[in-house]
């Protein structure tokens, strides 16, 4: 990133800041986008021109939980310390106790997001029910549909097909209420 001033630009692709990173700034952005992105990788949201990224953290009091990364095309923001936006949310109460209600329910949907991604059920987060489970040529790499991940090691005796890859199918969950 190059900063002159308050306003930051990043290259295509940069990295703006790393979930679990303690917050420092939050972001208007001036021009391009930035990606936020959950820890596993899942696209949440792309922030365009005249939207605001990286605030939850100071809200909420937490560690970024998100990773912010410059757009394809780049990204210039100004960056907007937490003691001034800590401040304006001071000044009013009704729209302090609004703000945080909304990022308290973006971080449960962005923490809902990651694990349906990862085909869980977002209630108990136990796996979905599989239907097959896909054992890569590559040792201690195994793929269940729905990307939920498991070890090769934690399996035993499975078959091997010709192309080094083993396949087996599982009963899906009952769904019995």
């Amino acid at each position: 990133m190059k900063l002159e001033n308050d306003i930051g630009v990043w290259e295509p692709n940069e990295l703006v800041y790393s979930a679990s990173d303690l917050p420092t700034y939050s972001y208007l952005v001036i021009e391009g986008q930035a990606q936020i992105v959950s820890p596993s990788g899942l696209r949440l949201s792309s922030i365009g021109y005249n939207e605001l990224f990286g605030e939850a953290s100071f809200i909420l009091g937490k560690n970024r939980t998100v990773t912010a990364i410059a757009g394809e095309n780049g990204l210039t923001a100004r960056l907007i310390k937490s003691d001034h936006l800590i401040a304006k949310l001071k000044q009013d109460i009704f729209l302090s106790a609004l703000v945080r209600k909304l990022e308290a329910r973006l971080s449960n949907s962005n923490e809902k997001s990651e694990v349906l991604a990862n085909g869980m059920k977002p209630d108990d987060a136990k796996p979905a029910a599989v239907k097959s489970i896909f054992c890569s040529p590559i040792p201690q790499e195994i793929v269940l549909s729905g990307n939920c991940f498991l070890k090769c090691s934690d399996l035993v005796d499975l078959p091997k097909s010709a192309s080094n890859t083993t396949t087996f199918s599982l009963p899906a969950k009952s769904s019995k209420a």
